[in-house]
């Protein structure tokens, strides 16, 4: 029988925590450049594929093939000293002989993120460490108190499923086979450490409310926290239990408005599906807390990738109906299913041809495992629609979603998330309906709003906004979804030649946001031509105008082509000049 560990329990384990005082540790920058300009990887290391472990003892290194199976093991800092021990293996032919491999592990935002706000990383127990020796203390840093925090968030995720990929299979849960529920003591187990990154992630966005997360600001990762709790409980346990993990007062106007506008763009009974946590969580906290639009079924593509999660969406959830699905629960989490290797055929193969394709065709070896094959890269749902991936494999998740368009039959609207706007090269055969997009199968949209009429009265009647939107640096991002919405029915109504309604629609955008977004956003540059289409050519060249003094003196080279584009737009609709022609 496992062993479930309170948090207590890891707290008690480590006396004279507090006298601890936090190490110095080389970035992670520091130590991947270290190694890699001085040591020549062995024959069969995959440099990519290698691991770097911040530990209490210091920086290790873990030496793997391209199966991830691990070939080499060294330490490489030593915190007890600060030194840097040498290591058994050959020195490098140029301080750039591993180039390569260097610009793959540091372009990887996420793990560099995760090295820089947590003291220790990269290795099965590094949560239960950061618990063991940060826990007790109460003279944390913010970074440190984050740390901590975090620690303790993916410690409860990591105890009912690998998604991080460094959770330890001897303390993870085993829910019950037949429903998929954990025991009454393991969700108690769960809540502990939930609920305890919860109390030191709102700590710490009282304390410092512009701490920067990998999501945003600290406090929209506490009002996630806070979500996650109510669905990994709904989904591990009930309903009942879930709800009580809710709060009254979580996210401000701005989230809740934009939660409200996505979901309120979904036409009814819709299945909408996101990518990440800002257009899951707050969506999820406007329909269960606030029930608004509860009738949308709400699928984050990227956990539909887990057997556990993507089977609980059979169920119904607080008003809305269970998912179609095409699959069983059993195929659902054969583990077979996590890839399907595609061959290269122009020809493509009819979504209605999966499940026989799957049946006979006798699974491929690959990388010591068994795969099913199929025989093209590129799948057909009509005449109109044909979905492509975009590598030579389909995830579990692409699966899925192709055999809910063969079951559904266009019964209940598809819609996504501007994060998935070309979801499957399908971006051509999506349309507008404010904020998100619904894929179509009678022609090809190419974002063009197909009820042109309904998508004008949502965005200038019926959208939710708040006065006084105080948005962060980091937070700009999320207008993007209006901009999205606006921008493509202006170009809708521009190309049915409504010159009145599209300029009503653009100085409606600008009213809302004009003030929260940078003057040189270069999707303002679209903005300009279609003031330019709509003969509202003086709010057009005031447009430019705004943006050309954050674009002239900058050094990015997006920017310098944003400049040069805007004076050619300028150029072809014989507008006066702005920009100087040597500005490049």
């Amino acid at each position: 029988m496992k062993k479930l560990l309170p948090l207590l329990f890891i707290l008690l384990a480590a006396p004279g925590a507090q006298a601890q005082n936090p190490v110095t540790y080389p970035t992670y920058k520091e130590i991947v450049t270290h190694f890699f300009s001085r040591y020549m990887l062995t024959e069969g290391v995959s440099g990519p594929a290698t691991v770097f472990e911040k530990r209490p003892t210091g920086w290790w290194v873990r030496l793997q093939d391209e199966l991830y199976t691990e070939v080499a093991y060294y330490q490489l800092w030593k915190s007890e000293d600060g030194s840097y021990p040498p290591v058994d293996l050959l020195p490098a032919k140029g301080t750039r002989a591993n180039q390569s491999a260097v610009d793959v592990l540091l372009n990887d935002t996420y793990r560099n993120a995760y090295y820089a706000l947590e003291p220790y990383y990269g290795y099965t127990g590094w949560t239960e460490d950061v618990i063991r020796t940060f826990g007790n203390r109460n003279d944390l840093t913010d970074t440190l108190l984050y740390g901590l925090g975090n620690a303790c968030s993916l410690y409860a995720s990591d105890l009912l499923t690998n998604n991080s990929g460094l959770s330890d299979p001897e303390k993870m849960f085993r829910p019950d086979e037949r429903t998929g529920l954990i025991s009454a003591a393991e969700l108690a187990v769960y809540r502990e450490y939930r609920h305890k990154a919860i109390e030191l992630l709102e700590q710490l966005s009282r304390r410092n409310p512009d701490f920067q997360t990998l999501v945003g600001p600290i406090r929209l990762k506490y009002w996630n926290e806070v979500v996650v709790a109510f669905w990994d409980v709904w989904e591990y346990y009930g309903e009942e239990e879930a709800r009580k993990e809710l709060k009254p007062d979580l996210y401000n106007a701005f989230y809740l408005d934009l939660a409200a506008n996505q979901l309120e763009s979904c036409p009814k009974n819709a299945i909408l599906f996101s990518a990440g946590d800002t257009d899951t969580f707050p969506l999820l906290y406007m329909q269960v807390q606030k029930g608004f639009r509860p009738d949308v079924r709400l699928v984050n593509m990227n956990l539909y990738q887990i057997p556990h999660y993507a089977n609980a969406l059979r169920r119904p959830f607080f008003g809305a109906e269970p998912l179609p699905f095409g699959m069983s629960p059993e195929e659902t989490a054969d583990p077979r299913f996590e890839y399907v290797l595609l061959e290269n055929s122009e020809e493509p193969l009819a979504v209605t041809d999966i499940p026989g394709h799957l049946e006979a065709r006798y699974p491929a070896a690959y990388r010591h495992n068994f795969r099913f094959t199929f025989p093209s890269s590129s799948f057909s749902y009509n005449d109109h629609l044909t979905l492509k991936a975009g590598a030579g494999y389909l995830l579990r998740n692409d699966l899925l979603f192709l055999n809910l368009l063969r079951v559904n039959k266009e019964q209940r609207p598809v819609c996504f998330t501007l994060s998935h706007s070309d979801y499957m090269q399908a971006g051509d055969n999506m349309s507008i309906t404010g904020l998100v997009l619904q894929l179509q199968y009678d022609k090809r949209y190419y974002y063009e709003a197909k009820d042109a009429e309904a998508v004008y009265d949502l965005l200038m009647k019926r959208l939710r906004t708040s006065p006084g939107i105080r948005l962060q640096a980091s937070e700009t991002r999320l207008v993007f979804p209006y901009t999205f919405g606006f921008m493509y029915l202006a170009r809708t109504l521009a190309d049915k030649g409504d010159k009145v309604r599209t300029e009503q629609l653009l100085d409606r955008y600008f009213s809302l946001f004009g003030e929260v977004l940078p003057a040189s956003d270069p999707w303002n540059l679209y903005l300009v031509e279609l003031y330019y289409r709509a003969d509202a050519f003086a709010k057009g060249n005031a447009l430019a105008a705004r943006m050309v003094p954050g674009l002239e003196y900058s050094a990015d080279r997006m920017d310098q082509a944003t400049l040069t584009n805007l004076r050619e737009l300028m150029e072809k609709y014989k507008q006066p000049a702005i920009i100087a022609k040597d500005r490049k």
